[in-house]
């Protein structure tokens, strides 16, 4: 199966950062337990970003091996280790799984509320959208992906959405 995962690269930028706000909050603990008071600042330090450090790397663990996993008949959406659902190409309008595609967003919304980001920098990304394209996947207003590269298309849902005036920079 093709897969369309997170860079290498993300993941060893979010363990530093783990690494990083929990190396703070250890100092602040040290100075806290050497000063032999309470100081309200170092007990703040070392509650807000030793919380920040374990939040990041549970969810690191959590959400481990996500994102999309497809060949030519079916796609399998894996939002965490535990989560996974599959769809053949087909069933994904029926399913009631839905492609939100937008300038700033990418994303898979799913019947029950949960939400898979597609984002640009993924390994694969460019693939799966081409693949997208090829299966015919609509997206959330019902618009083909391949009908949304055509710009007097795409200026006309433009349109639709935020009005004439919004394009002309004007404000009335």
């Amino acid at each position: 199966m093709k897969q369309c995962v997170p860079r290498t690269a993300d993941r060893v930028i979010t363990l530093l950062a783990a690494a990083g706000l929990g190396a703070v909050a250890a100092l602040a603990a040290r100075e806290l337990l050497r000063a032999q008071q309470l100081d309200l600042g170092c007990l703040a330090t070392v509650l807000l970003f030793g919380g920040m450090a374990l939040w990041l790397a549970w969810r690191m663990l959590r959400t481990a091996g996500w994102g999309f996993y497809y060949n030519e008949e079916r796609v399998v959406f894996a939002l965490s280790r535990g989560d996974r659902r599959e769809y053949r190409w087909e069933e994904l309008a029926g399913a009631g799984v839905r492609f939100v595609f937008a300038p700033t967003a990418m994303y898979f919304l799913f019947a029950d509320g949960k939400r898979l980001n597609l984002l640009p920098r993924m390994e694969g990304c460019d693939a799966f959208l081409a693949t997208l394209r090829q299966k015919g996947v609509p997206t959330a207003g019902g618009i083909h992906l391949g009908e949304l590269s055509d710009p007097p298309i795409a200026a006309r849902v433009f349109t639709e959405l935020f009005g004439e005036e919004f394009g002309k920079g004007g404000r009335k």
